[in-house]
């Protein structure tokens, strides 16, 4: 998106010093140049992390830019529409507003397709995985059908990873020499070409270490 003119940014900045919610609120505060600290405490807010957040918001309306965070995308996206609507703005401050919200929604469905590419990419793979260890295993991967059966699997694999506890497939699989067949040796595989989390793959590789060495 093209950046906006310093009249487009001027309007965009009398928006925000009249805006009465908490963005408007952290805009004013910090031109008065308190840190995010000070904000909380002045707001009654134990903690500051929502200064940030806001800040963020109020920078990518006023420079359109689309927040790298996917979480950031619906709040601009709606903001900068709603913004756009305020009286006496001019054309091209409204025309700016517009296409920064429609660029936010547009990231934002890019986003959930290709996160549900991984997920459809994980469910066949997990699916894969079943039917080998129940080919080459005496083992019957019960734990581990709720993993592909979950609407989102990529959170399901990292609720998996995190269990407190590993699961009877797991142990069996490891006792009968086959922790090739675990899914938490998949997910180390996996991660060499889908976005699994670092965290991810290193709870799963802590936990059959674990395992093996007993």
């Amino acid at each position: 998106m093209t950046a906006p003119s310093a009249k487009v940014i001027a309007e965009i900045d009398d928006l925000l010093e009249a805006d009465g919610s908490r963005l408007g609120d952290v805009y004013r505060l910090t031109n008065e140049g308190l840190d995010p600290e000070a904000i909380a405490a002045r707001l009654g807010v134990r903690t500051s992390a929502f200064v940030h957040n806001y800040r963020q918001i109020a920078r990518c309306l006023r420079e359109g830019t689309v927040p790298p965070a996917r979480s950031f995308r619906k709040d601009v996206a709606r903001i900068a529409l709603k913004q756009s609507r305020a009286e006496g703005l001019s054309s091209d401050a409204r025309r700016h507003l517009v296409g920064l919200s429609e660029e936010a929604k547009q990231a934002l469905e890019v986003a959930k397709s290709l996160r549900q590419q991984v997920d459809d990419s994980l469910r066949q793979r997990i699916g894969e995985l079943l039917a080998r260890i129940i080919a080459e295993s005496d083992v019957s991967p019960d734990d581990y059908q709720w993993v592909a059966g979950s609407d989102v699997v990529l959170d399901a694999l990292w609720t998996f990873a995190h269990l407190s506890h590993t699961s009877a497939t797991t142990r069996t699989l490891i006792a009968a020499a086959r922790a090739d067949l675990t899914l938490e040796a998949a997910i180390q595989a996996w991660a060499a070409d889908l976005p699994i989390p670092d965290v991810t793959t290193a709870s799963a590789r802590g936990r059959l270490e674990f395992w093996e060495s007993r």
